[in-house]
């Protein structure tokens, strides 16, 4: 009789057991989870920084065409006031 009440309870923390460690093995499948999940938002909010960056350079860009334009037609211009002044 004893020895097979031991024998339950035996198998009662062997079972015990093996749910705990079900339970750790899906809290690190979890955190693993997680851990993806932040490297994939790090990604995200890399790929929009450059994207940021790239668009300020972008930025930088047309300004510097502006500026190019307007000097040109600062040049032109002049050369139209001194052609006039030739004349």
């Amino acid at each position: 009789m004893s020895m097979a009440m031991t024998e339950v309870r035996l198998s009662m923390t062997m079972t015990e057991v093996s749910q705990s460690r079900a339970i750790t093995e899906i809290s690190m499948i979890m955190a693993m989870a997680e851990m993806s999940l932040s490297m994939a938002m790090t990604e995200v909010s890399l790929s929009m920084a450059m994207t940021e960056v790239s668009l300020s350079m972008a930025m930088t860009e047309v300004s510097q065409s502006m500026a190019m334009t307007d000097v040109s037609l600062i040049i032109a211009m002049t050369e139209i006031s001194l052609s006039m002044t030739m004349t």
